[in-house]
């Protein structure tokens, strides 16, 4: 039944990649069209692991670069890395009572020697 629940089919996101999407989203950089940042914003918001996380990581430091150059160079690694925004599995549909038409029980017994 978990499979049949949407919300729990959300992926968990590392508090970074939602800093870098909440920044991008927020900072527009010039010659960055409304599409490719959204694009950029929900490639980030997907569960990436800790390799992705170190190459973000590097150039993610929104206090020490102007913010659209910030946008840039997040733009920039997320293109690198290839990262795509993420999909939800379709949930499955609620198995209902009707569709259970085998029940197995199985008992282990110790051999007699």
């Amino acid at each position: 039944m978990r499979a049949t629940d949407p919300a729990t089919l959300q992926p968990g996101i590392r508090p970074l990649f939602r800093a870098a999407a909440d920044h991008v989203r927020m900072h527009p950089a010039s010659g960055l069209s409304v599409e490719d940042r959204d694009r950029v914003a929900d490639a980030l918001e997907a569960p990436w692991g800790i390799r992705q996380e170190r190459r973000l990581r590097e150039v993610f430091a929104p206090d020490r670069v102007a913010p659209g150059e910030m946008t840039r160079r997040i733009t920039d690694v997320v293109n690198e890395l290839g990262l795509q925004p993420w999909k939800p599995p379709e949930p499955l549909d609620p198995i209902e009572e009707d569709e259970v038409s085998l029940v197995v029980w199985m008992g282990v017994m110790e051999a007699e020697t």
